[in-house]
């Protein structure tokens, strides 16, 4: 009886690690939550494009649109193809890594390659990043800024941005080699001037190298490619900002940075103002700047002296008030060279006579500092209602007037 009763009772032991032994191996083979493998060899390429649907110059969409293909074009060589595009105008933010990993997942690539354009103030900037989506960071980028003007001559620099986006990605793996080339291992040491500037590389957006102080700058190591040309901008509050660019990379020289000039809202002139040598003023102008360093109002207040004064003439001082706009016809905002034009009207007074003279047109040239600026000037003012009172019938109505002087801007 002892044994039929235990027979039942093995098979029933038997039955049950047969099904263990065949359960536990197929819950060691598929672990949970195991990601698919992503092809190394593809990618996706994100555009992000901010005030682009705005501009309707060809010249301008086919500048921005060119970073991609530069981009692409890059990557093709070694071996990355771009399997397919994702374009969004008009993203201040760009694309956050979150959504740039969700997309490589689901499309089956390893890359990630975003394309961030951007047209503000007659200027293209670009940053150009590739995002592991396997491991979840940014392993390269490049920034840059152009001038818009200087049309599809910005090729050269994009090629160059898009490039050394490449060399510093295949740099970011410490078990290969490329070519030779070896990141930097030092920061650039900077000098200027003017105390405050910010160092950024790339664009203003780009990476931020540290700010002047005392007159010099060493900023921290980035990974840059030995050899390979760096661009970036300085930049300071209330001031234009500049590029510049080192063609030879990263050294150890110091470089000089660009001065930078103040962005003007209002300046005060000290004038002495001629015609001929005999006839002459001291003058002061207080120009107020509608369009920072592009378009101003005017009001001059003169004393004149006239040293030989013609027959007739009762009055040998007088004073002069004139408003005028005036226009910089420069391409640049902050040239330290500049042409400035405009028109005025003004009141010639002594006593009780007054005189209204008209300036159809005066010509400015000035040379400007950081803060402040030589300038000569050049007007024929005609008079509009005379009064023998003040002037010769010949004093004002021909003749040209010469001023030079110094103006302080802030």
């Amino acid at each position: 009886m002892m044994v039929h009763s235990t027979v039942p009772r093995v098979l029933g032991y038997m039955v049950f690690l047969s099904m263990a032994l065949l359960i536990l191996p197929l819950e060691a083979q598929s672990p949970p939550n195991e990601p698919a493998a992503l092809d190394a060899a593809a990618a996706i390429l994100f555009i992000s494009r901010e005030g682009y649907a705005e501009q309707e110059d060809p010249e301008i969409r086919r500048s921005i649109d060119y970073v991609a293909q530069a981009t692409e074009n890059a990557f093709s060589p070694v071996g990355i193809t771009i399997r397919q595009n994702q374009v969004t105008d008009d993203n201040l933010e760009g694309i956050s890594p979150e959504q740039i990993q969700v997309a490589c997942r689901e499309a089956g690539v390893r890359w990630g390659i975003t394309v961030y354009t951007r047209f503000s103030e007659e200027r293209l900037s670009w940053r150009i990043s590739i995002y592991d989506g396997a491991e979840g960071f940014f392993r390269a980028s490049d920034a840059f800024v152009v001038s818009l003007y200087v049309g599809l001559s910005s090729q050269t620099p994009t090629e160059s941005s898009a490039n050394t986006v490449v060399q510093n990605w295949q740099k970011s793996f410490p078990d290969q080699r490329f070519d030779g080339n070896f990141a930097v291992s030092h920061g650039q040491r900077f000098s200027s001037p003017q105390h405050g500037i910010g160092i950024y590389f790339g664009s203003e957006t780009g990476i931020f190298g540290g700010t002047i102080e005392e007159g010099e700058l060493t900023t921290p190591i980035v990974l840059f490619v030995e050899g390979a040309p760096v661009y970036g901008v300085a930049v300071k509050q209330g001031y234009w900002s500049k590029p510049f660019s080192l063609p030879k990379g990263i050294t150890d020289e110091v470089v000089p940075l660009p001065v930078l000039q103040k962005k003007t809202r209002h300046a005060l002139s000290f004038i002495t103002e001629f015609r001929g040598i005999e006839y002459y003023s001291v003058d002061f102008e207080y120009r107020f700047h509608v369009l920072r360093d592009r378009f101003f109002l005017k009001l001059d207040w003169a004393f004149w002296r006239d040293e030989s004064p013609l027959s007739g003439l009762e009055r040998l001082l007088h004073q002069e008030v004139r408003f005028s706009p005036g226009l910089y016809i420069q391409l640049k905002k902050d040239f330290p060279v500049r042409i400035a034009v405009g028109t005025g009207v003004s009141l010639a007074f002594a006593g009780g006579n007054i005189n209204i003279l008209t300036d159809p047109l005066w010509v400015d040239l000035e040379y400007h500092f950081s803060q402040w600026a030589v300038k000569a000037e050049m007007r024929v003012p005609k008079v509009f209602a005379y009064n023998r009172g003040i002037f010769g019938e010949d004093k004002v109505d021909s003749g040209l007037y010469v001023s030079f002087g110094i103006m302080l801007k802030w």
